[in-house]
């Protein structure tokens, strides 16, 4: 899980903030406050993957109090002004957020984000039913959008299901483990068996599955292919 924390003087804006951290996938809020001194002493005495700043606030703006703020910290400036968005990135911000903030426009936001080094536990839980599934990144051979879920196939020949969508889940299932080859389905680089032009093969349980590959994944696919191929 990726631990968050939000720092804002508003509190409906740490609300709207709130309700968005809880229903997205792998996000786990332990931390909140109104406070930035408050805030910067919680950081500074725990460990917190991800936060979100507000940067206009009465004791400190949050383009300051950044620069105290651990190196590895990956922070998303939430604000009303959009003036200040090449201060933010100047900074060393990984996003900027313009209030209101739809659930929308949070996800684009992570989906933009590079988690690589916070998730190299290669595991995550899901909800399939009541239950709560450990899932091994290494054990999945492909998942599949259907029906507005997700249907995760692991390499034992099981499958689970869990309410979530792929842009939820695109931030910590990525290259180069994981290639998305449509809209619908997101192959394990090690299941794959065949590459063709338009599709790609992988083995499940013995049997071979072959995908379409969607033309605008097309593109991407083969850069990242031509990376990892020895010409003759």
């Amino acid at each position: 899980m990726i631990r968050c924390a939000i720092i804002d003087d508003a509190t409906f804006a740490i609300d709207v903030l709130e309700s968005h951290i809880s229903k997205t996938f792998n996000l786990e809020l332990v931390f909140s406050s109104t406070d930035p001194r408050e805030g910067f002493k919680f950081i500074s005495e725990n460990s917190i993957d991800l936060l979100f700043l507000d940067i206009q606030m009465p004791q400190i703006s949050g383009l300051d109090l950044i620069g105290q703020l651990p190196k590895n910290l990956i922070v998303i400036f939430t604000t009303a002004y959009e003036e200040y968005a090449l201060s933010a990135f100047e900074k060393g911000a990984a996003g900027y957020m313009l209030k209101p903030i739809s659930y929308d426009r949070f996800q684009t936001c992570l989906s933009n984000i590079n988690f690589n080094n916070l998730t190299k536990n290669d595991s995550f839980f899901i909800k399939d039913g009541r239950s709560r599934v450990k899932i091994l990144l290494k054990e999945i051979n492909y998942i599949e959008s259907k029906n507005g879920m997700l249907c995760y196939y692991m390499n034992n020949g099981k499958y689970h299901l869990s309410n979530n969508s792929f842009p939820q889940i695109e931030p910590f299932i990525h290259e180069p483990k994981f290639i998305k080859v449509s809209k619908n389905v997101i192959v394990s680089f090690d299941s794959i068996i065949s590459i063709e032009p338009s599709s790609v093969s992988v083995l499940f349980c013995n049997i071979v599955k072959t995908f379409s590959i969607g033309e605008i994944y097309k593109k991407s696919i083969n850069k990242y292919l031509d990376k990892i191929t020895i010409n003759n």
